[in-house]
């Protein structure tokens, strides 16, 4: 029950805080991510070894691409590797 507490409590923190339009983007992004996996996974468009490659190869760009984005645009950036501009 505490993690569902803590859970209702900070995702709204999380998106009111820092820059909300990189916020809502990431969310977008990820959201529009999984809805074409699960697209590909029900029309067997691609196997599975390749799904996965995809996807790990999609995070370590948004990683890289954050990092290189650290200085100029901080909380973009960092909102793309995953990490908290307030921190």
């Amino acid at each position: 029950m505490a993690v569902t507490a803590s859970l209702a409590q900070t995702a709204p923190a999380w998106l009111r805080g820092g820059n909300t339009i990189a916020h809502v983007g990431v969310l977008i992004l990820f959201l529009g991510v999984a809805f074409l996996l699960r697209y590909a996974a029900e029309h067997a468009l691609l196997p599975i070894e390749l799904r996965l490659a995809d996807v790990a190869l999609g995070g370590v760009g948004l990683a890289v691409i954050g990092w290189r984005l650290r200085e100029r645009r901080r909380g973009y950036g960092l909102s793309l590797q995953g990490a908290d501009p307030r921190r």
